[in-house]
């Protein structure tokens, strides 16, 4: 098993990486479809309402793995674990390493709290989901894995959607714009779906913070702007319980600008999975995940 190590890596380079992997959209503005079509058959590719309103409650486990390719380098294998019940939801990935154990998201229906990678310490990715709550607590993060996923509610959310087409690695996707509130406010997020089943496949947020914003200038110095970008990637689709669900997870976390560049993904594959049972209310509030 790797340590993740620290490396130098230039700036272009990394903004390569990042943006290499982002959608190319197209709009042709024909109207074929709109975003309630879209969120309506999405929510059938899942299952039937019945179903989908019988799970009140969602757990799995699984094996993960953390990639580290800019700002740090390695790979490390651990095990995971994912929860949702309402509102509330945990993340949990649990590594061997030394110098780095793990990320631990949780929301307990009120705050969010994330965990130490070692003893008062958190990592740039729990920096951010911190920093951004309102990934938690609007039930964007983690997609339709999540009871909290917005997509449940449609009349809720639909005057927050917006429908185009768009191309994720060279092959036709629905895409839908979804206009988020508070601290997300400022954020390009896009939600893609398989053309043929309406399967909810990649979520992108997108964050560029001008350094005329920041502020943080030297006297004869040119400060570039600031990149975020969070992706999440859903795979390996499989039915559990009548409900077809993503059994790969992936969250990817790129940043690009006045701090250090850093990229790296998080995976988890589902194994065990159980729907309305107990779960442990530890997985809502996240604290040293090396103690766990």
């Amino acid at each position: 098993m790797k340590e993740a190590n620290r490396v130098t890596t230039s700036a272009l380079v990394a903004c390569l990486l990042f943006f290499g992997f982002q959608a190319e959209r197209s709009y042709p503005g024909d109207g074929r479809l709109t975003p309630e079509t879209v969120v309506s058959r999405h929510l059938q590719s899942i299952g039937s309402a019945e179903l989908l309103a019988r799970a009140q409650s969602r757990v799995f486990i699984g094996a993960t793995k953390v990639r580290f390719h800019q700002g740090s380098l390695g790979e490390l294998s651990g095990l995971g674990q994912f929860a949702s019940e309402g509102r509330k939801l945990g993340m949990l990935f649990r590594y061997d390493g030394q110098d780095y154990r793990g990320e631990h998201f949780a929301f307990d229906g009120k705050d969010v709290t994330v965990g130490r990678f070692l003893p008062g310490k958190i990592s740039i990715l729990a920096e951010f989901v911190n920093r951004f709550d309102e990934l938690m607590k609007q039930g964007l993060l983690g997609g339709a894995l999540s009871l909290a996923w917005p997509l449940r509610n449609p009349e809720e959310i639909r005057r927050r959607l917006k429908y185009d087409e768009a191309k994720l690695g060279g092959r036709p996707v629905h895409a839908l714009e979804y206009r988020a509130k508070g601290n997300l406010a400022d954020f390009k997020i896009l939600m893609f779906f398989e053309p043929e089943t309406f399967r909810h496949i990649r979520t992108e947020y997108r964050l560029h913070i001008s350094a005329a914003i920041t502020g943080v200038f030297a006297i004869g110095t040119d400060k570039p702007d600031t990149y975020y970008v969070l992706s999440e990637e859903f795979a390996n689709f499989k039915e559990v319980d009548g409900l077809t669900l993503p059994h790969r997870y992936t969250i990817g976390y790129s940043s690009e600008g006045q701090a250090r560049t850093f990229l790296a993904y998080w995976t988890i594959d589902a194994e065990q999975w159980q729907h309305n049972g107990n779960i442990d209310p530890l997985m809502f509030t996240a604290g040293d995940v090396g103690s766990y």
